[in-house]
């Protein structure tokens, strides 16, 4: 129900894969994760947003990192429903590469309070543990799988 009411004030999100040395990738977790889940980066973008600036906005106010390049790795648009409620969400993925400074947990309303580095072939055993999320939050571990799989397959390739 959160992502169907955030739907009207965001057009989607942008996913931030951001390598960290050694061709690893940094992931959240947020305090109200089930414990030992983390997960990529996302954040929205306003509707009257570009998705460069929402990229470079997020990337900055999630981990205080700057700069760097960006490769578009894909979209993946997901159609969410709930009782007789239905939205499409779409997801702007991007390899964030070179970045300056070092992943700090921001003090604001994120509520991020953890990161972590994997190897990109970890991400198909997050996927799976996103996807093994208890109820009542299943559907959105489902959901969030998806772009770490979709990575793995891009990135490993």
């Amino acid at each position: 129900m959160t992502r169907i009411r955030r739907a009207r004030q965001r057009r989607g999100e942008v996913v931030l894969c951001i390598q960290r040395p050694q061709d690893r990738l940094l992931l959240h977790r947020k305090s109200w994760y089930e414990p030992g889940i983390y997960r990529l980066l996302t954040g929205g973008i306003d509707n009257d947003e570009e998705i460069e600036d929402a990229l470079f906005r997020e990337l900055e106010e999630e981990t205080g990192l700057t700069g760097g390049d960006a490769q578009f790795l894909g979209v993946l648009d997901a159609r969410i429903t709930y009782q007789s409620k239905e939205v499409t969400f779409t997801s702007f993925i991007f390899y964030l590469k070179n970045l300056i400074g070092t992943p700090e947990i921001p003090n604001d309303t994120e509520d991020i309070s953890d990161f972590k580095d994997v190897a990109i072939y970890d991400l198909l055993k997050i996927a799976n543990q996103l996807r093994n999320t208890p109820p009542p939050r299943e559907g959105w571990g489902e959901w969030r799988a998806i772009a770490h799989e979709f990575v793995h397959e891009k990135l490993s390739q």
